[in-house]
Formats: structure tokens, sequence, C-alpha cells
């Protein structure tokens, strides 16, 4: 399986498995609460970044700060990406993280409207740098622009070989955000990611 149809397959698995319960355990927490921000930080491999004695801070800024303005976000836009950037600086200055927390903001922007962000990963960023589009730290808007970028053709692969949300049944998941889930696992396989992980989730996702 290459590149391509993996991370259409990956897409479509990990949405109905844990990536895609994890997203609604999101959305569905309003307010977001201490267990449910723990199961997401684990998920993500954010915990240890995020200790237990920083986790009431955390909390307080993604419900005052973050979260209403995530989940009013509809639709891919510049001001969207900019937002995450912006949210990442105003959580150091209300001491809520120890670092700009973009990386983490941006998976949370993902589980609420995931067919508008993708996460701040550093496996995509070598791939965008390896395709030339280089990306300033904690820049989330240029890696945006920069992955949208490699979107048109890619799409275009997957539409001349019938990769798409009906054809392999991704129930739960809409065309967009089926394109953005693949887009994206298909720049992490770009840039090292372990392709053998990835047909890991297709294997337990047929098991299922």
């Amino acid at each position: 399986m290459d590149h391509e149809e993996l991370a259409a397959r990956a897409a479509v698995a990990c949405w109905n498995g844990s990536e895609g319960r994890n997203a609604a355990a999101i959305r569905d927490a309003n307010p977001l609460d201490s267990a449910s921000l723990t199961d997401f930080l684990n998920a993500w491999i954010l915990a240890r970044a995020n200790p237990y004695s920083r986790r009431p801070a955390l909390l307080a800024f993604l419900n005052s700060y973050a979260m209403p303005v995530l989940r009013a976000i509809k639709q891919p836009s510049d001001q969207a990406y900019l937002l995450i950037e912006s949210l990442s600086r105003l959580a150091v200055a209300e001491q809520a993280t120890r670092g700009r927390p973009t990386s983490m903001l941006s998976k949370l922007g993902h589980a609420v409207s995931p067919s508008v962000f993708v996460p701040y990963d550093s496996r995509v960023q070598k791939a965008l740098r390896a395709a030339g589009k280089g990306v300033r730290a904690h820049n989330y808007s240029d890696y945006m622009q920069a992955v949208l970028s490699e979107k048109p053709a890619f799409d275009q692969e997957l539409r001349r070989r019938g990769l798409g949300a009906d054809n392999l049944k991704a129930a739960g998941m809409t065309q967009s955000l089926f394109e953005m889930r693949a887009l994206d696992k298909w720049l992490m396989l770009r840039g090292g990611f372990n392709a053998s992980r990835m047909e890991r989730d297709i294997r337990m996702a047929g098991s299922a």
C-alpha cells in the first residue's frame, strides 16, 4: 500500500476509532472538565508537558478563553489560524502553561473543528521543509497555508484512485473532513511517520 492509499484508509480507521472518539469527547464537554482534559492530554502525549499541578490553571484558561472562540469557528480562514497563535501567546501571559502551547491548542482546535484545523506536528513540518515550505516556530498560520498548498494535488490524486469518504465507507465523516484527515496522515508519512503504525490502525479498525 503506497502512502496515498495508506493515508486515506488510516484517516477513516482513526476517525472511526480513538481519534474520532477523543474529538467527540472534547466537543461534548461543555465546559471542559478535568477528566476530559486529562484524556485529551494523554491521547496526544501532552501530559508530561502539562503536569497535574498546572492543570487547574490550564483548564481555567481553556474554558475562559480557548474553547468559546474555537467553538465559534465553522469555516477555514486566515483569522481562524491566527487565533491559535494569539491564544498561544495569551496562555503564556496568563501563566496557564510553561511555554507556548501551539501544538496543544492546534490539537484542541482539531478536536472541536476537525475540518478546519490540522494538528501542528513536527513530522508534517519536516515534510513541508522537504517540499521547500519551511514554517517558523509557532507560526500556525504559515503552517496551515503550507499544509493547504499541498491539498489540491493530493485531493486530485485521491479522486483519480476512487478514494473518498463514500467509497471507503467512512461513516460519520464528510468528504471535507476525510480530505483534511487524509492530507494530514499523508504529510506525516512523508515526514517519517512509521507506516507500520498506520497499517496497524487500519487492521485494528477492521477487526473491531
